[in-house]
C-alpha cells in the first residue's frame, strides 16, 4: 500500500511541476487538489450507493498495486542499471 501512496504522491507532484510554469504554483495546486477531491467524492458516492461493488474496487486495487510494485521493484532498477 505504501508503494501505491508513493505513486500517487509522485504523480501529484509531477502534475504540479508541469502546470506551475503555465498557471502559477497556487492555481495549479488548487486545480490538482480540487480535481482530486471531486474524483474522491464521486468514487465515495458510487461505492456507498452500490453502483460500484467493493469487490471490484478491491480487484482493481490489487491489479494496480501489482503493476506499480512490479515497475518499482523490477523494471525501474533494471532501467537505471542499463542507463536507459
Amino acid at each position: 500500500m505504501e508503494i501505491l501512496l508513493a505513486f500517487f504522491t509522485t504523480g501529484i507532484v509531477e502534475l504540479i511541476k508541469i502546470l506551475s510554469p503555465k498557471l502559477g504554483l497556487e492555481k495549479s495546486k488548487k486545480l490538482i487538489f480540487g480535481s482530486l477531491l471531486i474524483v474522491v467524492l464521486i468514487f465515495t458516492y458510487m461505492t456507498r450507493t452500490g453502483l460500484l461493488p467493493m469487490a471490484l474496487v478491491k480487484q482493481y486495487l490489487e491489479i494496480l498495486l501489482t503493476a506499480v510494485g512490479t515497475y518499482t521493484l523490477l523494471i525501474k532498477p533494471i532501467k537505471e542499471s542499463l542507463n536507459i
